[in-house]
């Protein structure tokens, strides 16, 4: 009951910072503004570079050198522009509740400083989630529940890889090292938590 309970108190405070700071909402608008303009400038390209093909079954696709590429760097590009935003965010909360009055520019001042640690870390984690994804789908049911049992094992051990890099001025690798040892040590509030902000966000 204390873990859960830790939880609603975490919640509440972070909708305390968020009170006084609502400017930094404008963080993830700005993101989704980003990865639209990535799937403008990438996948849109990359959708209209695919080869038509008829089959017995009506018209269809195929995948092109070209079309795998720009689809790769739309991928990369949104991965990279929400863990950019994300790292902003993050930013923005840790200057509030070290006692400073963030702004949505003093907030990505600072995500722009991290820039070494999280392209690298989008880029880690993009490839890893793509080839579990590619796996999954290849997968039978047994496969893919195993497969899915390590996506959300990676997912839960990533959890503080950004936190990781913007506060502590980690790397990407050493970042999600500190982790994941953090989790080793608190694996039972972290996943609670994980349930617990998904229950006050529902």
């Amino acid at each position: 009951m204390g873990r859960i309970r830790n939880t609603f108190t975490l919640a509440r405070t972070s909708w305390h910072v968020l009170q006084k700071d609502r400017e930094l909402l404008a963080l993830p608008v700005l993101s989704f503004l980003g990865a639209l303009a990535a799937l403008l400038v990438f996948a849109l390209p990359g959708f209209f570079a695919l080869e038509t093909t008829t089959t017995a079954t009506g018209d269809g696709y195929v995948m092109t050198p070209l079309s795998g590429i720009l689809f790769v760097l739309a991928g990369v590009s949104m991965a990279i522009i929400s863990v950019f935003f994300t790292g902003a965010l993050v930013a923005g909360a840790h200057e509030r509740m070290s006692g400073g009055d963030p702004t949505v520019t003093s907030a990505i001042s600072r995500a722009f400083a991290r820039i070494p640690g999280l392209v690298p870390w989008a880029i880690i984690n993009w490839t890893v989630g793509a080839i579990l994804r590619a796996l999954r789908e290849r997968a039978g049911w047994v496969g893919n529940l195993i497969l899915g049992g390590l996506q959300m094992g990676w997912e839960v051990a990533a959890f503080l890889t950004i936190p990781a890099i913007i506060i502590d001025d980690k790397g990407a690798i050493e970042g999600f090292r500190t982790s994941a040892g953090l989790l080793k040590r608190t694996w039972g509030e972290n996943l609670i938590a994980r349930v617990g902000f998904g229950l006050v966000g529902f």
